[in-house]
């Protein structure tokens, strides 16, 4: 997931880096949770990137790193995963996606995170930018054309899109598919 953070925030577009991703071992559910990851860290993105920025003395020297750190940022953050497991997957992840060195600088930036968590929060929701995970001139915009309800349409830019489904026409009809369906929805009732 971090890497097809870092290959967006480089210019791709989100569908061709997912696209590019080399296979996985358990296929399904493991390319699901990158998606999910890749999604979920980009649409934070302006608050994890804050996060990474406090957590850190001096910019990282590997690009990869602080995508590695967002992405668990994110996972700590909106997932249910154990903490824990998010710090150990993200240091081993370390060592692969950049070098061995980077294990130790991953473990210590996540376990500040894990211990300072409520002030670092508080810390970056001061900014704007960080806490509406959109561009400046964009929440300017948006809070000038809409003075009343700016805060709602900024929040609801960050939550997980529902879940949409589409016919494929070359299997079933749409008006079919609608049938089934409301006839399963009786069954359940």
């Amino acid at each position: 997931a971090a890497t097809v953070v870092r290959a967006v925030l480089d210019g791709r577009s989100l569908g061709a880096a997912l696209a590019a991703m080399p296979s996985v071992g358990g296929a399904g559910r493991r390319v699901a949770l990158i998606h999910e990851l890749a999604y979920g860290t980009l649409r934070h993105w302006g608050t994890l990137d804050a996060l990474v920025r406090r957590l850190v003395n001096r910019p990282l020297t590997d690009a990869v790193l602080p995508c590695l750190v967002g992405v668990a940022l994110y996972q700590i953050a909106h997932t249910r995963a154990p903490p824990f497991a998010v710090v150990d997957y993200a240091v081993d992840a370390a060592a692969t996606l950049a070098r061995p060195a980077a294990k130790g600088l991953v473990n210590a930036l996540l376990r500040r995170y894990l211990r300072e968590r409520e002030m670092l929060d508080a810390a970056v929701r001061a900014d704007p930018v960080a806490r509406w995970s959109h561009s400046g001139w964009w929440i300017d915009r948006v809070r000038r054309d809409h003075p009343d309800d700016w805060e709602a349409m900024l929040a609801a830019g960050n939550e997980r899109p529902p879940l949409m489904l589409r016919t494929n026409a070359r299997v079933l009809a749409r008006d079919a598919l609608v049938e089934l369906r409301e006839g399963r929805d009786r069954d359940v009732a």
